[in-house]
């Protein structure tokens, strides 16, 4: 067990010190810009993540729920922030930054790249190449192990495909071709996907393990395309993966969640009835000729 009087605590304390004053972060105004650090993140993952809604931002950032919604009504009031309604599902509020808002995190992400140049031109070519494995070895060293579960973005599409394909290779053989096509959709198919719902991707130490997407229909929230590559199962990604589906669902007020499997993944089936879900008698049954049921979970 860690022994947390251990001289490495005052020594990671005293580093955070050093590079929170070294790169502004401490600075009221953040890269000379009229927002503070966190307003400034705020945008960039608006920028990054465009159609996110309040609480996915919320989660992927740890922030406070009031917090951020100060934050988005100043937004939003100085034209940096505007909220349309999901061309899916009318009561889920999407947030895309606004010509403004883009000007004004490209301004800031030109500013951090400038602070960055400078701060690197002091040293030469070999002790940038020391910082840069240091870097490595630090982030690499505290993201062991580390599981996140985050919103996907369209660039992400490709990772996605290649993941279901691997995901379902192994049971290639009770497919049929067709059914099997559909299960694995190409990377196009995928960025298609993106107007009709939410997609999220599990991590692990930054790699994409684990996905699964959600579309909003009369009869519930549909759960679609859940998959987790097979080294990194057991490691209650796929929980995770599901939890988040179900805290976009009552968000949505959603009474209904449901999902076709087939009889053979047996692993999956397991996990969906530790999560609460149970067979239902509904259709559809078949899936060009694979077996299929329906699974269910009512939230209230």
């Amino acid at each position: 067990m860690f022994d947390p009087s251990s001289n490495l605590v005052a020594r990671v304390r005293s580093f955070n010190r050093f590079y929170t004053n070294r790169i502004g972060l401490l600075d009221e105004q953040f890269l000379r810009s009229p927002l503070s650090l966190s307003e400034a993140r705020i945008l960039y993952e608006l920028s990054q993540k465009p159609g996110a809604r309040a609480i996915e931002l919320r989660k992927y950032l740890n922030l406070d729920k009031g917090y951020l919604s100060r934050v988005l009504k100043r937004f939003q009031h100085s034209g940096l922030v505007a909220k349309h309604p999901s061309n899916t599902d009318g009561r889920s509020i999407l947030l895309m930054l606004t010509r403004k808002g883009q000007k004004t995190i490209d301004l800031i992400n030109r500013s951090a790249d400038t602070e960055v140049v400078k701060m690197l031109q002091t040293l030469s070519a070999e002790k940038q190449e020391q910082l840069s494995v240091a870097m490595d070895t630090i982030e690499g060293l505290l993201a062991s192990s580390l599981k996140t579960v985050r919103l996907a973005v369209p660039s992400e599409a490709i990772s996605i495909s290649s993941l279901l394909s691997r995901t379902f290779a192994e049971f290639l053989p009770f497919y049929t071709p067709r059914a099997y096509a559909v299960t694995t959709p190409t990377a196009g198919q995928i960025r298609k996907r993106w107007s009709e719902g939410p997609m999220w991707v599990a991590l692990i130490n930054g790699q994409i393990v684990g996905t699964v997407s959600a579309v909003t229909k009369d009869e519930g929230l549909y759960i679609r395309s859940t998959g987790v590559v097979p080294e990194a199962r057991d490691q209650g990604l796929g929980r995770m993966l599901l939890t988040q589906v179900e805290e976009f669902a009552k968000s949505q007020q959603v009474r209904r969640m449901f999902l076709s499997t087939t009889p053979f993944l047996t692993g999956a089936i397991r996990l969906y009835e530790k999560f609460g879900f149970q067979c239902s008698g509904n259709g559809p049954h078949d899936l060009f000729g694979t077996p299929l049921f329906t699974m269910e979970k009512f939230l209230f």
